[in-house]
């Protein structure tokens, strides 16, 4: 489960303070370098209590893959990458794939872009969404990831052959699909721990598919679309360029995919990694930035929020607290939800139960229009445990008690429903109320006669009510 910021609901939390007990984003951390010996080494310090944190872990951060799948295609297409590869395509068009030369330029081609796309594999799994630098793909390190990639195909190919002579097609090629299948695996051994005899053992990558589980089968026809797409793609531009300009094509596109590929690899190993035991560095590890929409400016920033938030990173606490209690004094009511989510829970945390519950009725309101149901039940239950008699509106009894029986229990929602029923007898919703407590009552508890009594109740006091022709149908089918 996700820990959010403290401040920040929104936004995954990085730390958490063993003092205090706080949990925050990166941009609510404060750091502090300091030097031992020669080696400088950076604190985060908690905003609340001014202490060392503890970093919560990658997983706490990580979106899974299936939910990010337009930035996979967005990764390579930074102007250092367009560049690498236009350079590279360019090659293709002095030199002939036919010549000698034109297949040494293939051959160099393949090996750095097969570099460069282990190199975003490693960043990636080590928690670095950016691009690496291209500073980092060396010629003879290109060649020697070729032959390593080349060595694995051979030792693969060895027992594939050996079944194929001794036991037959059938059990053969059921062997090769088997290896095709675990052949994502067996890259991300690879690029991980660079040794060849690792990557191609079965227990290993077996081992690494079946913990990633259901996500890999995800991940593996992902794979299957991009490795295919290249083809597909060039074969549909072919009428359409003249032939120099078809290995061209080939080159940056089969290239752009692969770096697509092995970019989904690598996050893949980052979102499982603890399920793999791959170990993740909190100094590697860098949150994705969340994009911009083109064409469309980011809203100004809250002044108010702005002030609040500054206050909370201080660990001005009481101060933030008395800044919204005289805008609210002003203004008649805090003039966002996010100001009013603030208050009520500097409200809580300061042991202001009176005020807390008196702001209940507002912050309840807004919750229930924003449809944030698991935020109006905690609300809820905060404001009654410090005021027993806190009495909200019909309105809101009416949400909270239906919320209550799908979340928590149809008793407890129940006596919601009473509770608004008994409280505001008067209300325009009372009918509703009563007929949700039927459903309740027949549906979730299986009290088929106090459901039948109180749905005739409702058509005997309000036959004219708008909501009667529900209760007969309902009536009808039970």
């Amino acid at each position: 489960m996700t820990t959010y910021c403290l401040h920040h609901p929104q936004e995954p939390a990085h730390w958490s303070c063993p003092f205090c007990n706080g949990d925050f984003c990166n941009a609510c951390v404060k750091t502090s370098t300091y030097r031992t010996y020669t080696v400088d080494h950076q604190s985060h310090l908690c905003p609340r209590c001014n202490r060392e944190m503890d970093w919560v872990g990658a997983q706490n951060a990580i979106v899974p893959y299936w939910e990010r799948l337009p930035h996979f295609f967005l990764y390579p297409l930074t102007p250092q990458i367009l560049f690498f590869l236009g350079i590279l395509g360019c090659l293709h068009l002095f030199f002939p794939g036919d010549s000698i030369p034109g297949g040494l330029v293939s051959l160099v081609s393949y090996a750095l872009i097969l570099r460069y796309a282990y190199l975003t594999l490693v960043t990636t799994s080590r928690g670095d969404l950016s691009p690496p630098p291209m500073g980092d793909i060396p010629l003879g390190g290109s060649i020697i990831i070729v032959m390593k990639q080349t060595l694995v195909v051979f030792v693969l190919a060895f027992p594939f052959a050996l079944v194929l002579a001794t036991l037959g097609q059938t059990i053969a090629y059921a062997l090769l699909f088997l290896l095709i299948l675990c052949a994502p695996a067996i890259i991300i051994l690879l690029v991980t721990s660079n040794r060849v005899f690792h990557a191609v053992n079965p227990n290993a990558f077996i081992r690494l598919a079946t913990r990633i589980g259901k996500g890999y089968l995800g991940m593996f026809g992902l794979l299957a679309i991009l490795g295919g797409a290249p083809a597909l793609l060039v074969n549909y531009l072919v009428p359409h360029v003249s032939p120099n300009t078809v290995s061209f094509l080939t080159c940056v596109i089969s290239g752009y995919y692969t770096l697509v590929s092995y970019h989904l690899m690598g996050y893949v190993t980052l979102q499982y990694h603890e399920a793999i035991g791959y170990h993740v560095e909190q100094e590697n590890f860098t949150a994705a930035p969340k994009p911009v929409k083109p064409g469309k400016a980011e809203p100004a920033e809250d002044p108010h929020l702005k002030k609040v938030t500054f206050l909370l990173r201080e660990g001005q606490l009481e101060d933030a607290l008395a800044y919204l209690g005289d805008l609210k004094l002003k203004e008649g009511k805090l003039p966002t939800p996010e100001l009013s989510e603030k208050y009520f829970a500097l409200l809580k945390m300061l042991g202001h139960t009176e005020d807390m519950a008196a702001h209940g009725h507002t912050h309840l309101a807004e919750l229930i229009a924003q449809g944030k149901k698991g935020e109006a039940l905690t609300a809820y239950a905060d404001c009654m445990e410090s005021d027993p008699a806190f009495a909200p509106s019909a309105h809101i009894l009416y949400h909270i008690g239906m919320w209550t029986s799908d979340r928590v229990s149809p008793e407890q929602a129940i006596a919601i429903l009473q509770r608004a029923i008994r409280n505001h007898p008067d209300d325009p919703l009372i009918p509703a109320i009563w007929f949700r407590a039927a459903r309740i009552l027949n549906d979730r508890l299986h009290q088929h006669d106090k459901a039948f009594k109180l749905l005739h109740g409702i058509l005997k006091k309000f036959p004219e009510h708008e909501i009667a022709p529900q209760v007969r149908n309902y009536l009808s089918v039970m």
